[in-house]
């Protein structure tokens, strides 16, 4: 589960959908736009004023799941970020 930390202040860069309809954490109003990149799905976050690329693709023919996250430049100072990612079992 990735999120994006900025000082104090955490965007989560996923949502988790739960069966009584509540949609936790709410990272799906930070999405920006979605397209694909030939077959790789890609989602554009942005988040006081940061642009932040997410992709997943699973590699043809073995078991591997592939994640990557990308963050645009701007202009502001970006030393203060950092991404997290936990990972369930």
């Amino acid at each position: 589960m990735p999120a994006l930390l900025d000082g104090d202040d955490t965007y989560p860069l996923f949502a988790n959908r739960w069966g009584g309809g509540q949609i936790v954490p709410a990272g799906q109003v930070g999405i920006e736009s979605f397209y694909l990149d030939h077959s790789v799905p890609v989602w554009m976050f942005c988040f006081a004023g940061r642009r932040i690329e997410a992709r997943i693709w699973m590699e043809p023919g073995a078991n591997a799941t592939w994640l990557g996250w990308f963050l645009h430049p701007v202009a502001a100072d970006a030393a203060s970020l950092a991404l997290r990612v936990t990972l369930l079992q």
